[in-house]
């Protein structure tokens, strides 16, 4: 039986490394042919390619790589094929380069926020092989129509319950969870939910690169980024200590309080005013 279990992650990490480097290799392939024809192809199609190809792996790390570095690539190879003098900001070429590092980075983002939910309903399936009584609310107003399939794969379509709900009806929905879930893995900044989760008291299961705020049990329950099975074993452990999840529940709330309030972030920067202000000759 353990063996059973080694090999099957050995495959499936053997077939994501297989992704990823496919994924790098066409990028460097089709640069490579940007460079040698240039005009005569769709760069738009031709750099989001790469992106599309590495979704499978869920590697957010590697997909804003791959983005950034094929826009960069995109402008290098501009620059070599234009002439010396003849570059301008006007230039129709030039403006197809900026279009396209739109597109590449729409793409991604789009991709990005595919794996978050790809990862929350894996995590859904894993929990519901456990405990088949466990039930995951979405509250948004966005369609859900792109991951119905994937949550018709994993057979736990019956076990969500989608609820378009107005931003004056989230305290109510964050108030009856029993856990709330931030799925996001990179990104700058701090997830608006992350905050309201905190302000409601929920007990909070987050990935680390996006768990701003909150340090491991003490102000919610933080796993490593893509480690979706440890995603649900989060889950699992709050919904199975109810003392532990009214604890980091209370905490997140006393911090958010006592920590996130505009008062303190005006406190804050102008602090941060004051100093530049000191440093000036």
């Amino acid at each position: 039986m353990i063996w059973g279990r080694g090999a099957r992650r050995f495959s499936r990490d053997t077939t994501l490394s297989l992704v990823m480097v496919s994924a790098i290799a066409v990028a460097g392939i089709l640069v490579f042919i940007d460079f040698t024809t240039w005009i005569q192809l769709n760069v738009s199609i031709l750099y989001g390619l790469p992106l599309i190809l590495s979704a499978p792996a869920r590697n957010r790390r590697l997909l804003w790589r791959l983005a950034f570095g094929l826009v960069s690539m995109s402008f290098v190879v501009y620059v070599l094929q234009t002439p010396r003098g003849a570059f301008s900001s006007q230039e129709p070429y030039f403006i197809n380069r900026v279009l396209t590092s739109a597109a590449v980075f729409v793409t991604a983002g789009l991709l990005h926020a595919w794996i978050n939910a790809v990862d929350t309903l894996d995590s859904q399936a894993q929990l519901l092989k456990r405990q088949n009584d466990v039930r995951l609310r979405i509250v948004a107003n966005s369609p859900f129509t792109p991951y119905a399939p994937l949550a018709s794969d994993l057979g736990i379509e019956r076990s969500i319950d989608l609820v378009p709900a107005p931003f004056e009806d989230v305290p109510r929905h964050l108030s009856d969870a029993a856990v709330a879930l931030n799925p996001r893995v990179g990104g700058d900044g701090v997830p608006q939910k992350l905050l309201n989760y905190m302000a409601a008291g929920t007990p909070i299961v987050s990935f680390r690169s996006s768990a701003k705020h909150l340090s491991h049990g003490e102000l919610g329950w933080v796993v490593e980024d893509g480690d979706v099975t440890a995603f649900a074993d989060g889950i699992e452990r709050l919904l199975a200590d109810s003392a532990l999840a009214a604890r980091l529940g209370a905490n997140a709330r006393s911090y958010a309080r006592a920590t996130l309030t505009w008062e303190r972030t005006a406190e804050q920067a102008e602090a941060v005013y004051r100093r530049l202000v000191a440093c000036r000759p």
